[in-house]
């Protein structure tokens, strides 16, 4: 059982708590007085020295004499996620997530934080040790490869209620492709010693991780069957067809790309220009009207699902 803080952290010692609960999130290793000091825009290191006594005679930090041997402890990443979110942000927070992401995250809420990204950050490179498992509440975040001779692929393109990150987390290896913020984004992330000290509290909570990673391998067979579908109309078409919701049976609807039809395009592995064509194909069809940059109309939901499949137009 994690013993309480003698006495709450002061605004200053708030701010060196959540420093070192982000550096230690996204796996970077401990910062030294000097640095902590120029990360916070405090002009002595002895500030922070002063500082991290306090927080250690209070039992949320562990000193040492090493330059880069401070350590959290677990009452003082309790006493930043304290702090850093007003109460019960996290089970709001995960409300827009549905089915096995929803699930998963129901008893993992506590563990993890707020983030925000801007446009452009990079989350993780490939090749990187696993730093965070991250879940998407507004954004929009792509997955991909950097090819020999400059070419990208495009793997994925994750959105709001979308959650990532777990495979590395579970064999150790790096990251197998980049992550990117398309957009700006606001999500939650858990860091892997988070993941794992929700294991040893509660086993449970892997029962509905791992049904969630079982339809996330079923969603990667099936992005195969979709990459090596022959044209670009059938990719198209599935692709939009992805972005319906779940209740959009028969009903008429509308659909906006996540991001540029160029990034879809590259999504999908095809180019902007086929892209483009597919999309004419399937007005001319019927099966799609044009609202606007990005936006379509979607008459009958069932014949953009039937033109998913080649042959069926």
């Amino acid at each position: 059982m994690v013993r309480p803080p003698s006495s709450d952290p002061t605004p200053p010692q708030r701010r060196i708590l959540d420093h070192l609960l982000k550096l230690e999130s996204e796996g970077g290793s401990p910062p030294t007085y000097r640095e902590i000091a120029a990360d916070l825009g405090w002009r002595a290191a002895g500030t922070v020295r002063d500082h991290v006594q306090a927080l250690s005679r209070k039992g949320l930090l562990v000193p040492s004499r090493l330059a880069r041997g401070l350590r959290l402890t677990d009452a003082g990443r309790q006493a930043a996620d304290r702090f850093d979110r007003p109460p019960h942000s996290s089970q709001v927070a995960f409300s827009s997530f549905t089915g096995d992401a929803g699930k998963a995250l129901e008893n993992l809420a506590s563990y993890f934080r707020s983030r925000r990204f801007p446009a452009g950050a990079v989350l993780w490179r490939t090749g990187d040790t696993p730093s965070m498992v991250v879940a998407i509440e507004t954004g929009h975040i792509k997955v991909y490869r950097n090819l020999p001779g400059g070419n990208v692929a495009a793997l994925y393109l994750f959105g709001p209620g979308e959650l990532f990150g777990f495979l590395p987390f579970l064999d150790g290896r790096p990251y197998p492709a980049t992550a990117e913020a398309v957009d700006e984004v606001r999500a939650r992330t858990m860091s892997r010693e988070g993941l794992l000290r929700a294991l040893r509290d509660d086993p449970a909570v892997a029962l509905p991780l791992f049904s969630f990673l079982g339809r996330r391998l079923r969603e990667a067979f099936d992005r195969i069957d979709l990459l090596s579908a022959r044209g670009a109309l059938p990719r198209v078409a599935a692709a939009l067809a992805a972005l319906l919701q779940e209740g959009d049976r028969g009903i008429m609807t509308t659909v906006s790309l996540p991001v540029s039809s160029g990034e879809f395009a590259r999504a999908l592995g095809i180019t902007p220009e086929s892209f483009s064509r597919a999309v004419t194909d399937l007005v001319e069809s019927g099966v799609i009207r044009r609202l606007g940059r990005g936006r379509f109309q979607v008459p009958r939901p069932r014949s953009l699902r039937a033109a998913a499949s080649p042959g069926d137009l």
